[in-house]
């Protein structure tokens, strides 16, 4: 997963801010705001276990989100 992450490239990366931290800075409530870059990609599933245990061989595709 590393690989896919890497080969989307730095564009890929979006910045999101998720809630107010504890240190000061120019938020509403007088603190920073958390933030952190992350990289939404479509993939589908692989194993064996998880084969097994549905009845299609193509798994459908899922949201593989990294930081």
């Amino acid at each position: 997963m590393k690989d896919l992450v890497i080969a989307a490239g730095r564009t890929a990366a979006r910045p999101v801010s998720w809630r107010e931290g504890s240190r000061p800075g120019k938020g509403r409530s007088g603190f920073k705001r958390m933030y952190s870059r992350f990289v939404a990609l479509r993939i589908r599933p692989a194993g064996r276990g998880v084969r097994k245990a549905v009845d299609d061989p193509e798994l459908p595709e899922r949201w593989l989100l990294a930081e």
